[in-house]
C-alpha cells in the first residue's frame, strides 16, 4: 500500500509551506513516538491498495481474492481508526476523521466471500453457504446429484409400483424415467408423465 502515492510524491513534490509543514510534523510525531509509528506502520502494510480495488469494483472486474482483501482494508482501517482520532498530534487527528471504514459493508463481504475464494468468479464457490437459499439448493444437487437420482428413482418406483423403474440419461431429454410398456397397459403409469420415445426393446 502507498506505492502509487509515494510515487506522486516524489514526482509532485508540495510547494506551498504550510503542507510542507503539517507533513513535517507527522513525520515527527512519529519519530518521536517509536510504538505508535511501528503500530501504525504495521497497520498500514497490512492494507492493499484500496484506490485500484474500488477502481475494479465500479467497473464491476473485482475479483473474488479481490473482494476479500477489500474487506480485510476497511477491517484494518475500521481497527486504526478509534486511536488516530485520538491521537494528541492534530494534524494526524484530523485525518483520521476523515477516514470512513464502511463497516458495514466489510461486514457483508467477510460474511458472503469464503475465507480462501478462487482467483476468478467462473471457479465456483465464491459465496459462503446460508446466504441464499436457491444457490444452496443448487450446490446439493450438483455435490449430491447421484444420491438425489437414487432417492427420486426410489420414490417413483414406491409411488407407482414398478419396481423395475430405472433413470437413464441422454443428450436429448437429459434425466428420464424409464419403464416397459406392459406397465402403461396394467395403468401404473401416472398422467402426470410426459411420454418422449419408445425404446427397440421396451
Amino acid at each position: 500500500m502507498g506505492a502509487r502515492l509515494m510515487r506522486h510524491w516524489v514526482q509532485l513534490p508540495l510547494l506551498h509551506p504550510e503542507a510542507i509543514r503539517r507533513r513535517q510534523r507527522i513525520v515527527e510525531y512519529f519519530l518521536q513516538n517509536e510504538d505508535e509509528g511501528d503500530l501504525t506502520s504495521g497497520q498500514l502494510k497490512e492494507i492493499g491498495d484500496l484506490e485500484r480495488l474500488l477502481a475494479r469494483a465500479i467497473v464491476r472486474k473485482i475479483r473474488p481474492r479481490e473482494m476479500r482483501q477489500m474487506a480485510h482494508t476497511l477491517k484494518v482501517i475500521s481497527q486504526m481508526k478509534p486511536r488516530l482520532d485520538n491521537c494528541p498530534q492534530s494534524d494526524i487527528a484530523a485525518w483520521s476523521s476523515r477516514l470512513d471504514p464502511a463497516e458495514s459493508l466489510s461486514d457483508t463481504l467477510f460474511k458472503s466471500i469464503v475465507p480462501d475464494p478462487p482467483a476468478t468468479l467462473q471457479k465456483g464457490d465464491v459465496i459462503q453457504s446460508g446466504i441464499d437459499p436457491e444457490l444452496d439448493e443448487l450446490r446439493d444437487l450438483i455435490r449430491n446429484s447421484k444420491d438425489i437420482l437414487v432417492q427420486v428413482q426410489m420414490e417413483e418406483a414406491q409411488r407407482t409400483g414398478i419396481a423395475s423403474l430405472k433413470i437413464g440419461f441422454n443428450n436429448v431429454f437429459g434425466y428420464y424415467l424409464e419403464v416397459t410398456n406392459k406397465y402403461k397397459n396394467q395403468g401404473l403409469i401416472p398422467d402426470s408423465w410426459t411420454r418422449k420415445t419408445n425404446h427397440v426393446h421396451g
